[in-house]
């Protein structure tokens, strides 16, 4: 299939995963035009960060750059490995999201298919700066080892 395009994410749930090609290419654009949030999807598994996670475990990042933002909501799962990039991730859970856009901000949820909030956070944009508010509910991170028993 010499016209097959296959491609992995930008910032892949997976070590060895992401698309250096794609990124190269793309995230110079991403970056140029200041773009919000990138959705991603392919890695059947879920997670959300950005690149310079210098703000890890912080409740408000001020100055961030683009989130990305990983998903699944197929029954084809696969584990995941935690990297530095990541500030929520999860493992053998579907989830959808919901996206409000404002003027000035971006609140986005992700949650499980029975209606529970997994991943929350806001951007608010003003003056030109970006600033994160991760709203994170205290439910535990889903892994593959809470929902498969091992062979």
């Amino acid at each position: 299939m010499d016209n097959y395009f296959y491609t992995l994410s930008v910032y892949s749930t997976a070590e060895g995963r992401d698309n250096w090609e794609l990124r190269e290419a793309i995230k110079p654009l991403i970056d140029k035009y200041k773009v919000d949030l990138v959705l991603q999807g392919h890695d059947h598994t879920y997670a959300r960060g950005f690149p310079e996670n210098k703000g890890k475990g912080l409740t408000v990042v001020k100055d961030i750059g683009t989130v990305y933002a990983v998903s699944v909501s197929g029954p084809k799962m696969y584990e995941s490995k935690d990297q530095n990039w990541m500030v929520r991730r999860g493992e053998y859970t579907q989830l959808f999201q919901i996206i409000t856009v404002a003027e000035n901000s971006i609140s986005y949820g992700a949650y499980t298919p029975i209606g529970t909030l997994y991943d929350s956070f806001k951007i608010i944009k003003k003056n030109g700066k970006k600033k994160l508010i991760n709203m994170m509910p205290k439910t535990p991170t889903r892994l593959k080892e809470d929902f498969v028993k091992p062979d």
